[in-house]
């Protein structure tokens, strides 16, 4: 992944739908970088930045969760499916940050995935079809995962709502 900085706003957008210190490390890294966060409730994703109102970050704290969110057997992937359509009807480009160990840096990465709820429940989804479902939405969308290191999460929403995503 590549990114192209084009923008240069230093206060970032917290919803006011995420709990309050909820990503600490997101807090550290904005203060040590001089960008200040206000609390606004956004329409898409957790954080946006100040005057730029097309890219959003929607984060999620484990691949458990964004596996929670997909999954058939509850309501999360409905709420999951109206966000993602309320992002592309409104031209707004949505990231979803997947905090996650480093051996997973790709989508693709996602179907090695091995769901540790599976021993328990016959239900639970595998990681190929987590990856097919991602993917699904992906396409349909045009949101894009990106996953990275609970350390990282910061820096990388920063140079998301910064930056011009370029694939390569």
């Amino acid at each position: 992944m590549k990114m192209e900085t084009i923008c240069h706003s230093r206060t970032l957008i917290e919803d006011t739908r995420n709990k309050i210190n909820k990503h600490l490390n997101v807090l550290y890294y904005c203060t040590e970088n001089n960008i200040s966060i206000i609390r606004k409730k956004l329409d898409v994703g957790d954080y946006m930045l100040e005057g730029i109102d097309n890219i959003s970050v929607d984060t999620k704290c484990s691949i458990l969760e964004i596996a929670s969110d997909l999954s058939t057997k509850n309501n999360e992937i409905k709420r999951f499916r109206r966000e993602c359509i309320k992002a592309y009807c409104s031209h707004i480009k949505l990231y979803i940050l997947v905090e996650c160990p480093p051996i997973y840096r790709t989508i693709d990465d996602i179907k090695y995935w091995n769901n540790p709820n599976f021993a328990k429940s016959k239900y639970c989804i595998s990681g190929q079809r987590l990856y097919r479902l991602m993917r699904n939405f992906e396409i349909a969308f045009l949101v894009k995962f990106i996953f990275t290191t609970k350390n990282n999460t910061g820096q990388t929403i920063i140079e998301l709502l910064e930056s011009k995503y370029k694939e390569g």
